[in-house]
């Protein structure tokens, strides 16, 4: 089996409601990689969800770390975004990844290749272009 995906992976598992370390800047010595459970629901990715509710005239943010079943992962770089709105001014933002142990880290997603070369590429036209005048 590849490592990082199924029984293997392995993810960090937190909440900041009752660990306020959860929340971003995450500093990943603050928590351990924790084995996805192997209780046959085939644990496939991490998540990170990030939810924002107002509550007391102000909005309040609350992160969650873990394990996963279902999600989307991206084509490209094994991690992808998705935002909902619920009722009662509630917005979540799931986060799934599935490329290496403890994905749910950051709040950085990975550029990918394509990305790079089109802002490079534009670069050097811009910068010829300078030159030119």
């Amino acid at each position: 089996m590849v490592l990082g995906i199924g029984p293997e992976l392995r993810c960090y598992q937190c909440n900041s409601l009752t660990q306020p370390h959860c929340a971003d800047y995450f500093d990943n010595r603050t928590f351990p990689l924790v084995a996805c459970p192997n209780d046959g629901r085939n644990y496939s990715r991490c998540v990170k969800m990030i939810q924002e509710m107002y509550l007391d005239g102000k909005w309040t943010r609350r992160y969650y770390r873990d394990c996963a079943v279902t999600g989307v992962i991206g084509a490209e770089d094994g991690r992808w975004c998705i935002d909902r709105l619920g009722t009662y001014r509630v917005k979540v933002r799931y986060c799934n990844c599935n490329n290496k142990n403890g994905c749910n880290s950051s709040t950085l997603l990975t550029v990918s290749t394509t990305l790079y070369i089109f802002m490079f590429t534009i670069f050097i036209l811009y910068i010829y272009r300078i030159l030119k005048l």
